[in-house]
């Protein structure tokens, strides 16, 4: 596939970094060698390149110290398991995987303690994730973020179905289930968890504020599918807003409309914050709060996008390196 230039994005959000990013760089990478999520050098060399600390120290700006510790974990986490389905060999194979989504529900919704040994290196970083997390969650919230991930964990297994059986989502199937296969959803929570107080019901379920985070997603998304086309085509997986418009249009013609849809996703989304619902004063504060962790995740993940190494086209077979039996036991 030819390399094309991206069309230029640009968003009236300014770009934060948490002042704790460098702490956050070097305990994640302490964390994920703990749990020999990192073990080789090929391992450690695409971690690096990542630059998950870029994302999370400017989607989290405000986040205290030890919040943004965990919060990049967990994406340096998602990212990997996100990697796992996409690119091993065991991301082909629905059963082993399905029982993989299961074992990771169990042990969000059971607080269940796994172990390398006994589970595999994502469970048991996950396990160890949840617990901090169960610390800084209600009840509520934390119910709200199983139910995200496991929408997350649900979708991907779709894109695996898909690629087993060699199926190209349409244009509407796609749209809809990415807002799934971003893992924003489950990011979204934690936006509530590092204001350190849940948004009432009544703010986080009015119109606008949903409308404003799925816009927030599709901006995510599609921006994603933007810079990772190149990588995915050189795959042949067409879960891929780009790849799949390509499919009607010259490649330079689809890169741009996706742009346009997103520039178009971010006009609504300012529209929208000059809409906010009226509350009592203190849910108003923390609404207007969270709709700027949904600028702040925004401006972040463009950033971060221009400066990571992941959107770099590799080989069809990079990832069959992954050790399945390590990672999952």
């Amino acid at each position: 596939m030819t390399d094309y230039h991206l069309p230029t994005l640009t968003l009236p959000f300014a770009v934060q970094a948490n002042p704790s990013v460098a702490a956050a760089e070097r305990h994640t990478a302490d964390w994920l060698r703990y749990f020999d999520l990192i073990k080789s050098s090929a391992a450690n060399k695409k971690f690096e390149a990542a630059k998950f600390w870029v994302l999370s120290s400017a989607a989290y700006p405000q986040a205290s110290a030890d919040d943004l510790l965990m919060i990049n974990d967990w994406i340096a986490w998602l990212f990997i398991q996100d990697d796992f389905f996409d690119e091993a060999r065991v991301g082909r194979q629905s059963r082993r995987m399905q029982a993989y989504v299961e074992a990771a529900l169990g042990v969000l919704r059971q607080s269940r303690l796994a172990t390398v040994r006994d589970d595999g290196a994502l469970l048991a970083g996950l396990s160890e994730l949840w617990q901090r997390m169960r610390t800084r969650m209600d009840a509520d919230l934390a119910a709200r973020f199983v139910m995200a991930f496991e929408s997350y964990t649900t979708a991907c297994l779709w894109e695996l179905e898909n690629r087993s059986y060699g199926y190209a989502p349409t244009e509407g199937e796609y749209v809809l289930m990415r807002r799934d296969t971003s893992g924003f959803r489950p990011c979204a929570v934690l936006i509530e968890m590092s204001l350190g107080v849940a948004m009432p019901t009544r703010s986080r379920e009015h119109p606008v504020v949903r409308r404003m985070t799925d816009l927030t997603n599709d901006v995510l998304s599609w921006t994603n599918d933007l810079f990772s086309s190149t990588k995915e085509a050189s795959r042949n997986d067409m879960h891929n807003l780009v790849l799949i418009l390509a499919q009607q249009m010259p490649l330079p013609q689809a890169m741009a409309l996706v742009a346009e849809r997103i520039q178009n996703a971010v006009t609504e989304f300012v529209s929208l914050s000059e809409a906010l619902p009226a509350t009592s004063g203190e849910a108003d504060g923390l609404t207007q709060r969270y709709v700027d962790g949904l600028k702040h995740w925004m401006a972040a993940n463009l950033h971060w996008s221009i400066e990571t190494g992941r959107y770099v086209a590799k080989p069809a077979d990079a990832g069959q390196d992954y050790d399945a039996s390590r990672l999952i036991g």
